[in-house]
């Protein structure tokens, strides 16, 4: 399953994770600070993280678009409805991704450092 999502190898999988992980978690500080520095709406940005970097991909996957134009290139109420869709589904399981891409990031870094 983390080959499918994350990469073949351990060092692409890191590669991969790396950069995701560190935006991550820099939003997750800022959503957890910025309220009590005055700095209002960072959680919409960590919504926005867990949607088009983690969870994007996978919907793609899951439902075989290729690009956001696709779903607009019928009827434009229907394309609307379908893309509301694709972003509910896609927090949900940008969720799950950025759970399991944080523990396997977790993991890869304590094996690389045995190594």
């Amino acid at each position: 399953m983390f080959e499918r999502l994350f990469g073949h190898t351990e060092e692409e999988q890191l590669e991969y994770l790396q950069i995701r992980v560190i935006v991550t978690v820099f939003c997750i500080v800022g959503a957890v600070l910025g309220p009590a520095l005055g700095i209002p709406n960072v959680s919409a940005a960590l919504a926005a993280i867990i949607i088009f970097v983690w969870g994007w991909g996978a919907v793609k996957g899951l439902f075989g678009i290729t690009a956001i134009s696709a779903i607009f290139s019928g009827n434009l109420v229907v394309g609307i409805l379908l893309f509301i869709f694709y972003i509910f589904v896609a927090y949900i399981v940008g969720l799950f991704c950025m759970a399991l891409g944080i523990g396997r990031y977790i993991y890869l870094k304590i094996i690389m450092s045995k190594r």
